[in-house]
Formats: C-alpha cells, sequence, structure tokens
C-alpha cells in the first residue's frame, strides 16, 4: 500500500511553470505571493510577543515607532478575544495561498484572479485603517504592523491587472 501523494502530469508541468516559468503575469503572482508572505512573517512577529513568546518587538530608532506599547493594548485583542496578530498572519497566508491557487501567471482562472485582487484590496483597506487606529489612538505605530501593510499595498497593483484582463493568455 502506498502512502502519500501520487504526481501526475499536470502537476509536474504546473511544478516547472511556476520555478521556471517567464511571463509577466508569473513575475506579479510570485510578487504577490512573496507580498503577502511577508505580511504573514511580519504579523507572525506581532503574535509572538501578543502572546507572550517574545518579551520586546524592537524597532527602528525613531520615535513614531513603539511596537510593544500598540500591541499590548486591549484594541488589539478586541475582535474574536484574541491576538489580532494572529488572524492578521493567518489572513495574509491565505492570501498566499490564494495568490498561487489555479496554476501559474494569468493561466489561471479568471475568478481566481478576480478574487484574489479583492483579497489585495480588502487586506490593503484592513491595513491603512489599522495604521490611522494606531496613529489616532495611540500617537505611534506598530513597526512590524507597518511593514506587512506596506507589503499588503504592494499586493493591489500587483493583482488587478490581471483581475482586469477578461481572456486568458497562452504565457506566463
Amino acid at each position: 500500500m502506498r502512502v502519500g501523494r501520487q504526481s501526475t502530469p499536470e502537476a509536474e508541468s504546473l511544478s516547472r511553470q511556476f520555478r521556471l516559468g517567464a511571463g509577466s503575469g508569473l513575475t506579479r503572482q510570485r510578487a504577490t505571493v512573496a507580498a503577502a508572505l511577508t505580511a504573514t512573517a511580519a504579523l507572525g512577529v506581532v503574535s509572538c510577543y501578543q502572546l507572550g513568546l517574545l518579551r520586546h518587538l524592537p524597532d527602528p530608532p525613531l520615535s513614531l515607532f513603539d511596537s510593544d506599547t500598540v500591541d499590548a493594548s486591549g484594541e488589539a485583542y478586541v475582535l474574536g478575544h484574541t491576538p489580532d496578530g494572529v488572524a492578521g498572519a493567518a489572513s495574509a497566508a491565505a492570501t498566499a495561498a490564494l495568490a498561487a491557487l489555479g496554476g501559474a501567471g494569468t493561466q489561471r482562472p479568471r475568478f481566481l484572479r478576480v478574487l484574489t485582487a479583492v483579497k489585495a484590496a480588502g487586506d490593503a483597506t484592513g491595513a491603512a485603517l489599522l495604521f490611522v487606529e494606531q496613529l489616532q489612538t495611540h500617537r505611534r505605530l506598530c513597526f512590524w504592523c507597518t511593514l506587512a501593510s506596506a507589503a499588503h499595498l504592494a499586493t493591489v497593483p500587483l493583482t488587478v491587472p490581471d483581475a482586469l484582463r477578461r481572456r486568458e493568455l497562452a504565457s506566463g
């Protein structure tokens, strides 16, 4: 009895396309995944602090940043009675998975390209609102959240061109 997954010719082809393929659609797809994983990593650091795994979050030496104060605030634990870093990291990871789902580049089904752009816009909107909330409430920013916000904002112009493309293209 064989345990595990079995490859298919389609899966082998997809592996080659993702790893070795070229084209503007695939370049944008890779950049979208990289930005979403950057946000995931940054919010993972915040999560470690919020859960007590880290005692301090380092910040750049600028008075505008005070990640410890921002991320220890009650506001960061209101939604779902959970640290918002955990929820944010999970959401960003979901964006990375969605951006990779369904194939490489513009060969992905259009509904997945549109859904990825909508998710990216939602992530960016949430990031912008969180940025403003931090400034209004604390007059300080979480550096790690700001990094994640910048990554979320970067995904919007990466995903929109392929979402707007109506027909599938043969190249990446």
